[in-house]
């Protein structure tokens, strides 16, 4: 759940800093103007929060379960919303939307997001197995992440109404 705002946070802070207007909810900025770098700096941040989780359960820096459990979190859902703006038209979509504003193709973005995002999965699911935990905890962590996606997006329904 902490994936969600963190992601948001980083398009606000982009726009804050641009002068921009926001609006900010859980799970959305909705901003006067689009830019770029306004719309990509979630999917970023979301990449980088996930190695910092990977590298704190190296690391030690935290338990194996809270660092992957980070990462897993961060990474997992990204990849069916690529394939879903990819075959399905999900066009309203940080990577999506930034290549309509630089003119090119939504793949053009979307492939190298998703292969980047499907990289960290596999890395994080093998750090899993190498920390001890078998590939069937992947379902919990799952179930963990869905109710995670579940619950935030009806915050945001319940608290801001969108």
């Amino acid at each position: 759940m902490l994936g969600f705002p963190v992601h948001e946070a980083a398009h606000a802070l982009v726009y804050f800093l641009n002068g921009t207007e926001f609006i900010m909810t859980l799970n959305r900025v909705l901003p006067e103007q689009e830019t770029v770098v306004g719309l990509l700096a979630g999917p970023l941040s979301s990449l980088v929060l996930a190695w910092l989780g990977l590298w704190a359960a190296a690391s030690g820096k935290l338990p194996p379960a809270a660092g992957l459990g980070v990462a897993f979190g961060q990474v997992f859902h990204r990849p069916f919303l690529h394939i879903g703006m990819l075959f399905f038209g999900l066009t309203e979509n940080d990577e999506a939307m930034a290549a309509d504003l630089l003119g090119l193709p939504h793949a053009a973005l979307i492939i190298p997001s998703f292969l980047l995002y499907t990289a960290t999965l596999i890395l994080t699911a093998r750090q899993m197995r190498a920390a001890g935990y078998s590939y069937s905890a992947l379902l919990s962590v799952f179930v963990a992440v869905a109710a995670g996606v579940a619950t935030v997006l009806y915050l945001d329904y319940v608290i801001f109404g969108v």
